[in-house]
This record gives structure tokens, sequence and C-alpha cells, in this order.
């Protein structure tokens, strides 16, 4: 309100006096008109939660939220507070956080004071179920350790990272929780566990306390081994033990056999043992009843002591990573793996598929208990499949000619053992220096197989190996590959002058004499294959019939599919456009709704309804 000329009649104390009155007055007025305009602001969040609770996903169960949120918290490649975000969506999305500590009960993030100060303060008795990891290498993380062990009752889960003997004195804190503790995990600085005499370990009377632990990790830790081990143990993890105080083998085997309720064992450059010699008590066989999963990071020598002095069931996974050096390769005798598996389930265990892959530095061959047939799966959906029952790895070998020779006689050697490989329905290769002869005498006699797939270079091999006529090794008039149906053929180069590579002429005889011989290929499925043309593939199917090309011909250059995808990319894409678009919605989002598309749920919810 604009005040009127100054009245130049009245004192000055009076003039004073009325211009107060006046502020007061307009004071009142601004006062009445914030609390209308924090009334409104009521009813536009009013307003807005009504409409939130309309939307679908307000409908679900505040468990399917809790799990959907759950997705974000366990996202490691992006920040770990990004799950915070979710409670300040809308008040339902807040109540669901605050209501579910299994969002939030990952480890708190200990360098940050004021995050322990407000999770002592506000929900202290949570803390027990909290996943505690501290990094010792950070001093703010120390302390806030050492406050959340102060002012807690019992710590069921701790993680410590970077530990060093120096911090020894974080012991006294733990003796106490021992009796509690779930899940212990405890790692040194990576590389010091075999340069560092005085390299940590977790005291026996911890240990032996420690009546619940279910879960031990240990990496570059020292490790004791006749010390008290917890027989009701289920997950054991022992990474790059130092060398120091290396066990005997005994030892080593004995301690595993105390451990009665394994189910999950994770061994990286812990077996460290000396080679057992006549002197030394051989140790009893130790029998893992429960074993679900072996991962096992060793040299071949390793391995091969190991499983000879173990029992597991035939349904447990097996990972084995072997590391492969020197000039002399000692190849690994499956029958000891095999042995290994106890007595067969035939019905529970049979092997369905096997898969040879090959990389810049290694070998990969895997069995599986189911199969996978489509010519889109590739060879690294398998690696984390449930249906592995063993992966087994070759690393370090950089020579073509030593991983060549390791491929083949990998073969020969499993197909010597006492593996159940005789249901085979479905094999995956690709492995570019297997020989013909090898396919031959491997996987060419086992009668279900039914389909291959083969990329790359192996795939002369085995069109050879289809129809073998060239070597003295091979039974001639025996066939091979009896119940094959269809084959897939991925990433090769036809070409009819050159004996390094597949000829089409070769490809339309071995499939020729095939179906003279009674057993034709049904289905093919041709996957960029160069040099090939409409028709080659219609001869083709004169002899199939049912042939699934992609298309690609003779023409097609890589390199011309690559630089289309990066014109596309560039045009459809603007960094400043996106920014631009992305800052207008956040500064608009206290007035506008987000897009309320039909197809996403969570885009019809409105912000800040709280």
């Amino acid at each position: 309100m604009e005040s009127g000329p100054p009245d130049y009649n009245i004192s000055t104390d009076e003039s004073q006096r009325l211009l107060d009155q006046e502020i007061e007055t307009n004071l009142a007025k601004i006062a009445s008109h914030l609390a209308d305009v924090e009334s409104y602001r009521e009813t536009v969040r009013a307003l807005r939660s009504k409409r939130n609770q309309n939307a679908p996903i307000s409908n679900l169960p505040p468990e399917i939220i809790c799990k959907i949120f759950s997705f974000l918290q366990n996202d490691e490649e992006h920040d770990w507070r990004r799950w915070i975000y979710l409670a300040h969506v809308s008040r339902h999305w807040r109540d669901v956080v605050l209501a579910f500590p299994a969002l939030w009960n990952n480890s708190p993030p200990l360098a940050l004071p004021h995050w322990v100060n407000e999770i002592l303060r506000r929900s202290p008795d949570k803390v027990p179920g909290f996943s505690l990891s501290a990094n010792m290498d950070c001093h703010q993380s120390i302390l806030g350790l050492k406050k959340i062990l102060r002012h807690s009752s019992e710590i069921r889960s701790l993680s410590i990272t970077n530990i060093q003997y120096k911090h020894r004195g974080i012991l006294k804190y733990l003796q106490k929780f021992a009796p509690y503790l779930q899940a212990l995990c405890m790692a040194s600085p990576t590389g010091s566990g075999a340069r560092d005499l005085d390299q940590f370990r977790i005291p026996d009377h911890i240990l032996t306390a420690a009546v619940k632990l279910r879960r031990l990790e240990l990496s570059d830790c020292r490790v004791y081994w006749n010390s008290y081990i917890l027989p009701h143990i289920t997950h054991l993890k022992l990474h790059d033990l130092s060398a120091c105080g290396r066990p005997t083998y005994s030892e080593f085997m004995n301690a595993l056999g105390k451990i009665t309720a394994l189910q999950h064992l994770d061994l990286k450059n812990a077996l460290l043992f000396n080679e057992w010699t006549e002197e030394e008590h051989f140790p009893d066989h130790v029998t893992f009843s429960h074993l679900q999963s072996l991962t096992i990071s060793c040299r071949i020598s390793q391995a091969q002591q190991f499983f000879s002095g173990i029992t597991y069931l035939p349904s447990a996974k097996i990972n084995i990573r072997l590391s492969v050096n020197g000039s002399n390769y000692l190849p690994l005798k499956f029958s000891t793996i095999a042995n290994a598996r106890g007595l067969f389930d035939l019905d529970s265990c049979v092997i369905r598929t096997i898969v040879v892959d090959q990389g810049d530095s290694g070998l990969r061959l895997m069995l599986l208990t189911d199969t996978f047939n489509g010519p889109e799966d590739a060879l690294t959906m398998y690696q984390n499949s449930a249906d592995v029952r063993l992966l087994l790895e070759w690393e370090g070998v950089h020579s073509y000619t030593r991983l060549a020779r390791i491929a083949n006689q990998t073969l020969f050697d499993l197909f010597s053992s006492r593996f159940p490989l005789q249901e085979v329905s479905h094999v995956h290769l690709d492995a570019s220096r297997i020989e013909t002869e090898t396919l031959v005498q491997t996987i060419g006699v086992l009668p279900a197989v039914s389909f291959v797939k083969v990329e790359g270079p192996i795939v002369k091999s085995f069109i050879d190996a289809l129809h073998p006529i060239r070597t003295h090794q091979i039974q001639p008039g025996r066939l091979y590959f009896p119940n094959l149906q269809t084959i897939c053929i991925n990433d090769i180069v036809l070409e009819s002058h050159s004996e390094d590579y597949l000829s089409i002429e070769s490809l339309r005889d071995c499939l020729d004499k095939r179906r003279e011989r009674g057993v034709a290929i049904r289905k093919m499925v041709l996957l960029e294959c160069e040099n090939l043309t409409e028709h080659d593939v219609a001869a083709l199917r004169d002899i199939v019939g049912d042939v699934e090309w992609d298309g690609i011909d003779e023409d097609w250059d890589p390199r011309d599919e690559d630089s289309a995808e990066e014109n596309d990319y560039s045009s459809s894409y603007d960094d400043s456009e996106g920014d631009n678009d992305y800052n207008s919605s956040i500064s608009d989002s206290e007035d506008q709704d987000l897009s309320t598309s039909e197809s996403d749920w969570v885009s019809e919810l409105v912000l800040l309804d709280m």
C-alpha cells in the first residue's frame, strides 16, 4: 500500500507512531495472506495425494513396492543414496520406505558422522539388523564404526575391509558381539598377505565365542589352521591367504572336514599347502554332504590334489578357475573331479548341454543340466545359470598353440572320465583350434546330440567331422553325430579358394552325403556368414529344407553397419537438449504434474504431495 504525502503539521514522534501502525497493519495482512497461501498449498497437497492414490502402483501391496524399491538399493553402479530419493516422491512412498527397514538395513555410511548420529538417535533398535561395512583406510569410517559398536547391544553382520595389524584395537569392541555374530567378513589390503609378516588375523577367542556364525569370509588374512573351526558355518570364503604359516595338506583338509554344515565354499589362492608326503599322516576323506556350490581358483596341481580328497553331491555347482603358468602344461584329470561327485543321481543331475568357449587368453568348458537351443542364446548367458554343474576355466594362456592343445586334451580327458554324458543333446562350440579328429572321437560318438551351434573358425572342423573321409584315425563307414537334427552356424567366412576356410561346395557336399546315408540335417540356421548369397541359400534349401538365414550377403561390411549406427545415434541424441529438458522439468516439479503416460505407473505419481 502506498502511503500519502507526509504531514508536516504533526510532531516527529506522532509521525513515527502512525508509520509503525501502518507497518503493523500491512504485516497483519501479509500474515493473513500467508495463512491463506499455506491453506491452499495444503489443499493442493491433499489433492495430489488423493490423485496419487489412484495410480496403479499405489494399489500394490507395500511388500511388493518394497521389493521393487530394493532393486534400486542394490544397484552398485550408482550412488548408494539414490534409494533415499524414493522417500521424497509421495507420502505413500515415504511411508513405505520408513516402514520397511529391509530397504535401509544395508551398511549405513559410517564415514558420515551426521548419518551415524541420526541412526543412533532415530533407530537404535534397528542397528542389530544392519549389515555394517567399514573401510579402515578412512579415519571417519573407523570413528563411525566405533561409535556404532559402543552404543549397540548386538551386531549380527559385520564386514571390515583394509584392516591391518595396527587396527587390532577394534577387536576389543568386537569381542562382546561375538555371541551374536551371524556373518563376519575381514579383508586386509590386497596383496599384503604375501609380504606382511604381521598380517591381521582373527583371534581364536572371537571365533570360539561366535556360536551363531554362519558366514565367514577372509581375504588377505592369516589363518591358523589348528584353531577351532566352527562346525555350523554354511558359507566359507577364503581368498588370497597369507603364505606365512601355510598349512600342510592334512591340516587344511582336516579343518574343512570339521565344517559339517558347509553349503557354499569359495577358495581363491587359498590352497597354499605343501605337497603331501608319505611321512605325513594322510587326512581322512572329506565328504561335503550339504555342499551346493564350490568355487576354486588355483593351480592345476593344487586342484588335482584337492579334488582327490573330497566327495560332494552331484547336484553341487562346481566352478574351477585354473591358472596356467610355465611352459609345461599338466592336464587336469577329469576322472578325479568325476570321482569326487560321489554316487550319480541320474534323475536330477543328467548332463544335457556341453559348452566350449575360447577367449583371448583362456578356455572355458561348461556342463549343464538344461538345454539352450535358440540361435540367439549367447555363451555368456550360461555362466550364471543355475543349471551349470561344472564350469572349468583356464586363465593366462596367451599362446594359440598351447590353447589348442588344452582344448583338444580337455575334450579327450572329459570323455574318458566318469561324467555321465550319454544324455547330452545340445553342444555349443566356439573354440577355433579343436581338430576334426577330436570332435569325431568325442562329441561325434554321443548318441543323443541333436543340436549343435558352432561359431568362428571351428565351423570348418565341425563340418569335416559330420562326414569324415580324410584321416586314418577315423573308422571308415562309421556314422558320427547319428542323431543330429539342427545346426546353427555363426560368424564364418565362406571361401572356395583357400583350404583355411569352409567352402559352400564342401558344406553342400557334407549335407548331401548325410542325406544319402539316411541321417539328413533337418534344419540349419545361418548367422553372419560372409560371402553367402541367396543362390547359395536356395541350394542349401534343396538339401535341408528348413534354412533360416539372416540375409547378410557377400557385400556386407561390418564397418558400414557401425558407421550407420553411429550416425543414427549421433543424430537422435543431443546432450544440451536433454539437459535443458531435464532441468526445466525439475524446476517446475512443484507446480506441475509428471507425465501421465498410461504405460508407466511411476509417471502417474505427482511429486511433492508431502
